[in-house]
């Protein structure tokens, strides 16, 4: 779908407008899953500090990972290189 998406004329002339749309969708679900997973471990028990530190870093780590694969088209270089910086 995405490749759909990036072959469309409109996204191929606007690169800048889709990449911005982009970052900003991935933020978006960031913050969503952020949002799920702290009242998810908060729910269950787990304190304030440690429920908001386990659902940022979990968080953090698809906002890597989608913003590398749909925003930055990074998939051939090397993840832990790329983790490092």
């Amino acid at each position: 779908m995405i490749k759909k998406i990036r072959e469309n004329s409109f996204f191929i002339k606007n690169k800048k407008y889709f990449r911005f749309l982009s970052f900003c969708a991935v933020g978006a679900i960031a913050f969503i899953i952020d949002v799920s997973f702290f009242n998810l471990f908060y729910k269950i028990g787990i304190s304030f500090v440690f429920s908001n530190t386990l659902s940022w870093f979990i968080s953090m780590i698809f906002h890597f990972a989608l913003n590398r694969n749909i925003t930055f088209s990074a998939i051939f270089s090397s993840i832990i290189k790329q983790m490092i910086k």
